[in-house]
């Protein structure tokens, strides 16, 4: 969970500026986001259901079995489909209760909406074939679709405007991954070294652990979480991705420009500084503006 101060900038195209109305360009808006799951319950159907399919495809071996699915059209592949949804319509109440609980606490009244799903399955049409799209570390990024790829709690976070770019089954990374796991994060990192970056950014942090810390992730900025432009370089896929061509290193500055051609941000979303205008509230034209990650559509 974290606020933000949400700027739109002020020379946004009309166009895209009409996607994020009644906000206004120029304008500078509190933010909260929030990610969060099904509270384990989506893990559960999955295992249950992974391990029905494994059962059913017992020609796969080693790793192999980790790829064994379902049909739609049996019974299980039904129950599963269902499953899932009803965990998808979960996640997005627990994010709607978490954000009104704090709408109400604080007297403010949301400006803005949006949600955005990752790990999950979409039922979606692509070149003209019916397909079912499992975006595992990706969110939708269809024509004209709105979408948050958010940063770390210490970096910039975007509001964006999908390009609907078929050869990524229209879809775009789902925000700053990790760059090392939990374990790895609280066995390397210096908790002091991270509470006083946060300090001298202006950052309060309420709750959190070393394995959330900045460093345990990449940078949306520097392009790492940043789809490429498909059919180009598309070092901005993932930084070590050699299958989509060299490393992201190489060219920071340029995969950003192409991440943005690709997926074209609409607004930053900057951390909030106790000492800005921002937190004194005297920019705010709305108390309070809600933009959680995780949504569901159906």
């Amino acid at each position: 969970m974290e606020f933000g101060a949400f700027s739109v900038p002020e020379d946004l195209e009309a166009e895209k500026a009409g996607g994020l109305a009644p906000l206004e360009p120029g304008h500078s808006y509190l933010a909260l986001l929030s990610h969060s799951g099904s509270r384990g319950v989506g893990n559960k159907i999955a295992t249950r259901f992974s391990k029905i399919a494994e059962e059913r495809r017992g020609g796969l071996e080693g790793e192999a079995k980790k790829l064994a699915w379902l049909e739609l059209s049996s019974e299980e592949g039904q129950e599963y489909w269902l499953s899932m949804r009803l965990a998808g319509r979960f996640a997005a109440a627990n994010h709607a209760v978490i954000h009104e609980r704090i709408a109400r606490r604080i007297g403010a009244e949301a400006a803005f909406v949006t949600e955005h799903h990752h790990n999950f399955a979409f039922a979606e049409e692509w070149r003209g074939e019916e397909m079912v799209v499992h975006r595992k570390g990706a969110t939708p990024a269809g024509a004209g679709v709105l979408g948050i790829v958010p940063g770390t709690m210490a970096d910039t976070g975007y509001v964006t405007l999908g390009l609907g770019a078929e050869d990524s089954l229209n879809s775009a990374a789902h925000g700053a991954g990790r760059r090392m796991s939990r374990t790895r994060a609280f066995k390397e990192l210096d908790d002091a070294a991270w509470r006083e970056d946060l300090r001298k950014k202006g950052i309060t942090l309420l709750g959190g652990a070393l394995d959330e810390a900045p460093k345990a992730y990449k940078n949306p900025r520097h392009g790492d979480g940043l789809p490429g432009q498909p059919g180009r370089d598309r070092r901005g896929v993932l930084p070590e991705d050699r299958a989509h061509g060299r490393r992201l290193e190489e060219g920071p500055a340029q995969a950003e420009e192409e991440a943005r051609e690709f997926y074209g941000p609409l607004a930053e979303c900057q951390p909030l500084r106790a000492d800005s205008e921002v937190a004194e509230g005297q920019s705010f034209r709305n108390p309070l503006l809600r933009v959680p990650q995780a949504p569901y559509r159906g």
